[in-house]
């Protein structure tokens, strides 16, 4: 398993990864993980431009992917903006460099060998200048990701 950061050539294989996942959702075929955050081909290759994506590789093929959305605000968005404020502003929490949205898909066949875990590592080395905290949204009923996320810590 290869881990590094994402390059234009990988943007198709994300994009694909993430129509999947997002398909699954609007499917109601929760169990095997989803997304309710779909990115468009322009909008990953933007990510991808501001290193804001890294990927594992198996057998030269993109298997996964985590990325941050620095670009591109959503409801969501503005939503955990006003939330955060509101707690610096309480004293909750210190002022400082926020990512609102993060997102990540590890492909069936490889959940649960660790590969979240790993692409999370690499994702807050790369963006470690420009986040200081990354704040991620797992949906209730989304129990493959809630699983990952308490096993790696996150």
């Amino acid at each position: 398993m290869i881990y590094r950061n994402a390059l234009h050539t990988d943007c198709e294989e994300i994009l694909f990864l993430n129509n999947k996942y997002y398909q699954a959702f609007l499917n109601d075929e929760k169990e095997k993980g989803f997304l309710k955050n779909q990115f468009s081909l322009d909008q990953i290759q933007a990510l991808v431009q501001q290193q804001e994506i890294v990927v594992a590789e198996f057998q030269n093929k993109v298997i996964g992917y985590y990325l941050t959305n620095s670009l591109f605000e959503t409801e969501e968005i503005k939503k955990r903006k006003i939330i955060v404020r509101d707690l610096v502003l309480k004293g909750k929490i210190k002022d400082a460099k926020y990512c609102f949205l993060t997102q990540a898909v590890v492909d069936k066949p490889y959940m649960g060998k660790g590969v979240a875990k790993e692409l999370l590592r690499n994702l807050k080395e790369l963006v470690k200048e420009k986040f200081d905290f990354l704040i991620g949204y797992i949906d209730i009923e989304n129990l493959n990701a809630k699983e990952a996320h308490l096993k790696s810590g996150s």
